[in-house]
């Protein structure tokens, strides 16, 4: 197994129907780092409930710390000369199980209709507080 891990160590828990036998912190954490998935935490879980941080933020050069100059150039690439595709640097692990993690830059056009299966940058206001939040779904 590519997490260092012999494999009956984890299909031994998971094929429990007992529920007797439990994981090793070492065994935890050897699954936590090979799947970037923190330990004891759901995936897609991982902040608390309610209007936080925003799990999604346009990039501003003149904030953000600056990204490479390889990556700089995919995103003039990508957006070429068309207006509203924009670079934005997801924050969270929402989306952790399509493989976008913490500080990737996701390109976003806001002139493309959403089709059944895209991903989904939307703005969510708290209707007490009238804070806003930014998601991706």
């Amino acid at each position: 197994m590519n997490a260092g891990l012999a494999a009956s160590t984890v299909t031994r828990y998971m094929n429990d129907k007992s529920g007797k036998l439990s994981v090793t912190e070492r065994t935890l954490e050897a699954l936590a780092v090979y799947s970037g998935i923190p330990k004891n935490v759901l995936p897609g879980q991982r902040r608390l409930p309610g209007f936080g941080e925003s799990e999604t933020v346009p990039y501003d050069d003149k904030q953000d710390e600056r990204l490479p100059d390889w990556v700089l150039a995919a995103i003039q690439a990508n957006r070429g000369n068309r207006n509203g595709v924009e670079p934005w640097l997801m924050k969270s692990w929402a989306l952790d199980q399509l493989g976008i993690l913490p500080g990737d830059v996701l390109m976003i056009d806001q002139n493309r209709r959403p089709k059944a299966g895209d991903i989904v940058v939307a703005q969510l206001t708290d209707p007490v507080t009238q804070r806003t939040e930014t998601v991706m779904r």
